[in-house]
């Protein structure tokens, strides 16, 4: 393994970074890996270990070459090469292997300070490679280091089952990112669910020249969206409602904003709701069991609203409507609260089995774009307690990867209007891992997300980001984000990421590799938009007559 010796450890250091002296004409870019031979006290006895460590910035100074000097001294010095030009550098540990259990490697902090006088080397490629190897059946190819293209960077699967963040501001990569991710757990089998308010993932099943990859991966659509995507551009499309006729009396309360001490007005949601099933074919008189997929049970808000209505009006309450008399007195102000939803854009008379979603190897994209952020809220709410339900009742989980976008907007910060959502997310993200249920929050306002969503993903994947309260909220709920990682984040170019947490070994500044499939999230191309807006005005112009030509052109230069 061939060393390259680039500088030497000067002053001061300790066990997590040091300074070290470089040659000005040759110093080590920022980010850059370094190797220092050392030894360690391993098992009582000290032993030879190869030290990584990343150099984070450099510093060059000159004695002579100052600011108090004029132009013309300056100049005198510097062409009888009298400047005196020193560089330094600034590094931090990584870390060192240890074999464990066999030959299974971890990572290991230095006990022992690196001590002033020792060589400072620059890590070979091929070490590199061994030190971020992430075993191939739990590998996710995410890109390459920034400061080497030549050394691939992949995390680990198994990271995930303590939850994810992807953060950057918008413009920083995000959606993109995510895209990568979601591709290297398709290959590897997984089962995807993707919230996706603005149609940033519609076009996964397309390659860059818009070809289809696979059938199995699904958009599902809420048919009042207005993505701006066609179905056509999309593929494999369908449709997405909640069927209002499968709720239960305690969803369309809360629906209604009905307390569950407003026993009256509960009563009547009840009796309506078992009127309805009846009259579908359910023959349980039961309002609050499951009814079977095998029943079709299709009412809508407007015939629940259409039952209140004859309990209003008939005289002592329908015979078919158990109900005290006290209740009815109440049906009017029950009326006027299930009309609120009643307009409501989610709700239609299919429904997507649940089973659907949890295909293997299958991505399933709900696009919401186009809706109101409460009718976001309430399917993302009613899906994702849906899938809570069923995975925690399973007795052998498989994985399911939940990717939510925007996810600020559902699970906000504290003072902030509480979304219904929230509570499934925040359930999911507290006790999830156990059932297989593993989280992935997206958003481009770290600082207006629940820190104690955001504290449970332990691994996070950070682009650029320059707002400083965005970037505190990071340090403040992943411990492994340092002050250091932080000041690095304006200066990451787009594509350009910062890796920590459990899904690798050490934190790693990496560029993301190419997506596979396009991109739905971009923004548009402002240039070729207004050439084309150039082109269609003149071809506009040519068509007009040339009299009409003239009445412009003097409207134009009236002079």
């Amino acid at each position: 393994m061939n060393e390259i010796k680039v500088g030497i450890i000067v002053g001061e250091s300790t066990t997590t970074e040091f300074t070290f002296a470089c040659d000005p004409k040759g110093f080590p870019t920022q980010w850059e890996y370094l190797l220092i031979n050392s030894q360690e006290l391993i098992k009582g006895q000290l032993q030879p270990i190869q030290i990584l460590a990343q150099n984070m910035h450099n510093v060059s100074e000159s004695p002579t070459l100052t600011e108090d000097l004029d132009l013309q001294a300056l100049e005198r010095l510097k062409k009888h090469d009298l400047g005196d030009v020193k560089v330094y550098g600034t590094a931090r540990i990584l870390g060192f292997f240890s074999l464990l259990d066999k030959d299974k490697k971890q990572v290991l902090m230095p006990r022992r300070p690196l001590t002033p006088g020792m060589d400072v080397l620059l890590a070979p490629s091929a070490f590199l490679k061994d030190f971020f190897q992430v075993p191939k059946e739990e590998a996710l190819y995410l890109g390459e280091l920034i400061s080497r293209p030549d050394v691939s960077v992949s995390v680990s699967v198994n990271g995930l089952r303590r939850h994810l963040a992807i953060l950057a501001q918008t413009g920083g990569g995000k959606s993109y990112t995510t895209g990568v991710l979601m591709e290297e757990l398709y290959e590897l089998g997984a089962t995807i669910i993707v919230i996706d308010p603005h149609a940033d993932y519609v076009l996964l099943n397309r390659d860059e020249k818009g070809q289809s990859r696979n059938k199995n991966i699904v958009i599902y659509r809420n048919p009042n969206s207005t993505s701006r995507f066609t179905t056509a551009e999309m593929g494999n499309v369908q449709p997405f409602t909640v069927k209002f006729g499968k709720l239960d009396p305690s969803d369309v309360a809360e629906l209604a904003g009905i307390k569950k001490s407003d026993n009256n007005q509960l009563a009547l949601i009840e009796e309506s709701v078992k009127y309805l099933r009846n009259n579908a074919g359910v023959e349980n008189n039961n309002p609050y069991d499951d009814i079977p997929d095998t029943i079709d049970v299709n009412f809508t808000p407007q015939d629940m609203l259409d039952v209140l209505q004859q309990i209003h009006d008939t005289p002592n309450a329908p015979e078919w409507a158990d109900i005290p008399p006290e209740a009815k007195k109440t049906a009017s102000r029950v009326m006027s609260k299930v009309r609120r939803f009643t307009r409501r854009r989610v709700f239609g008379n299919t429904r997507v089995p649940l089973n659907n979603f949890l295909q293997d190897q299958k991505i399933s994209v709900i696009d919401l774009s186009g809706l109101e952020q409460e009718d976001q809220d309430y399917i993302a709410y009613r899906l994702l307690t849906d899938l809570y339900d069923h995975c925690s009742g399973q007795p052998d989980p498989k994985p399911v990867f939940i990717f939510i976008e925007e996810a600020h907007n559902f699970v906000p910060e504290p003072g902030k209007k509480r979304t219904r959502s929230s509570r499934s997310i925040n359930k999911i993200s507290s006790e999830g891992r156990k059932f297989g249920m593993f989280l992935v929050l997206i958003t481009q306002r770290p600082k207006k997300i629940d820190p104690d969503s955001l504290s449970q993903c332990n691994s996070q994947i950070i682009l650029r980001i320059t707002n400083p309260k965005d970037q505190t909220a990071i340090q403040d709920s992943a411990e492994r984000v340092s002050q250091d990682l932080l000041d690095d984040l304006p200066g990451l170019n787009v594509g350009d990421a910062i890796l920590v947490g459990q899904i690798t070994k050490i934190p790693i500044l990496a560029h993301i590799r190419p997506r596979k499939t396009k991109e739905g999230g971009r923004d548009i191309d402002v240039v070729t938009k207004l050439k084309k807006a150039r082109q269609n005005a003149s071809d506009q112009a040519n068509t007009i007559s040339p009299t009409d030509r003239d009445e412009r052109e003097r409207e134009r230069n009236p002079f």
